[in-house]
């Protein structure tokens, strides 16, 4: 403030309004001034908030990919059994013919075992990836919950 009251005592009315005047200026200028940085705090938190947000989002949307890619990967692998059993299964009938028979006329059974033997190791590879694929995205949420657990943190602190 300007002046005290005991000090007006001696000024003109003219002086006495005009301190008076600077001092609620000076008043509301202050008020105004921490009316100011109680806004900016809530806009920062807004702001944090709204990254916050993203990112949950974000993990929401890897938890989907996640999810997505765990049971392509279910339905892979058991495609992988259905063809390593069609193949057993194959090489066994085409070993009991050839011992039945005593005959060599099977040669398009043997080539299509193969061919049978070419994509089991096809769709071994693809499950590999896809196991792989699932690794990446699981550690892709993870990376994105800790920094949620860090803006949590960091909330706290505030």
């Amino acid at each position: 403030m300007w002046l005290n009251s005991s000090e007006d005592a001696g000024k003109s009315d003219c002086e006495t309004d005009f301190i008076q005047v600077c001092n609620n200026v000076t008043s509301r200028f202050q008020t105004l001034s921490s009316q100011m940085i109680s806004i900016e705090e809530e806009l920062k938190l807004s702001q944090d908030n709204l990254m916050l947000a993203n990112v949950i989002r974000k993990i929401q949307d890897e938890e989907r990919e996640h999810l997505r890619l765990v049971i392509a990967l279910q339905v892979e692998r058991k495609r992988l059994d259905l063809l390593r059993l069609t193949a057993d299964k194959a090489t066994k009938s085409h070993n009991e013919h050839g011992e039945q028979h005593r005959c060599t006329c099977s040669a398009k059974t043997e080539e299509q075992i193969e061919d049978l033997q070419d994509l089991i190791c096809i769709q071994e590879d693809k499950v590999k990836w896809m196991k792989q694929q699932t690794l990446n995205s699981e550690s892709k949420i993870n990376e994105l919950l800790d920094e949620v657990r860090y803006w949590e943190v960091d909330k706290e602190m505030i």
